[in-house]
């Protein structure tokens, strides 16, 4: 500590050669563009009275401690008061107010769970529904099988009508036809004589034609 304020100018001097060299390179980084403002010495009147008053309070302890006297030790940087002095500027660059990000919408969600009451109806007017679906649907099948059922009945109908009358000529004409033929057959004397043995054969016989025999009694 005693080594420290016999030596307090070269530490004062070291701080203000950092300072310097530190405001130095900040203004180096802001002012890029232009090289021959980077060369030129920068004179700020603020830090200037900052090492002034640094140089005045080194002396001022050198000399009290020369004379024995052991003063209060006092900051080395003093607050500035209202009167004559200006604020230190800050060396930090002032930070740009960023957008800030639209609001996010906010959804509402209805948490309320529906009764119970309402639920059992829906689910008893959906199941009316379908069996009144079913229902129309089994009626619309009943009235067509039944329409399809006399469609064929009609059509069968007309079938055996058809049919009949076409039989009942055929027949007439087959009758007609046979009587031809066995007149035809008997007017042939061959055809007369075959006539007559087929009755014998297979006609009544003599014996039988006035009735079985009577026994006599004994």
């Amino acid at each position: 500590m005693e080594w420290l304020f016999d030596h307090l100018q070269l530490v004062i001097a070291v701080i203000v050669l950092i300072a310097y060299s530190l405001r130095g390179l900040k203004k180096g980084t802001e002012t890029e563009a232009d090289e021959e403002l980077e060369d030129e010495p920068v004179y700020d009147p603020d830090e200037a009275e900052r090492t002034r008053r640094i140089q005045e309070e080194i002396r001022r302890r050198i000399l009290a401690r020369q004379q024995g006297a052991s003063p209060e030790p006092e900051p080395l940087f003093e607050a500035a008061g209202d009167e004559g002095r200006e604020a230190v500027p800050s060396t930090t660059p002032p930070s740009r107010a960023e957008p800030l990000p639209p609001p996010i919408p906010t959804v509402s969600v209805d948490r309320r769970e529906p009764s119970r009451g309402t639920g059992a109806a829906a689910a008893n007017q959906a199941i009316i529904d379908r069996q009144r679906q079913l229902q129309e649907q089994l009626q619309a099948l009943e009235a067509q099988r039944a329409k399809i059922s006399e469609t064929s009945d009609r059509i069968a109908r007309r079938a055996g009508t058809k049919a009949g009358a076409s039989r009942r000529p055929s027949t007439a004409a087959a009758s007609g036809r046979l009587a031809i033929a066995l007149r035809d057959d008997l007017r042939d004397p061959a055809g007369l004589k075959r006539a007559v043995v087929l009755r014998e054969v297979l006609g009544t016989p003599p014996g039988l034609e006035f009735g079985p025999p009577r026994l006599p009694r004994v």
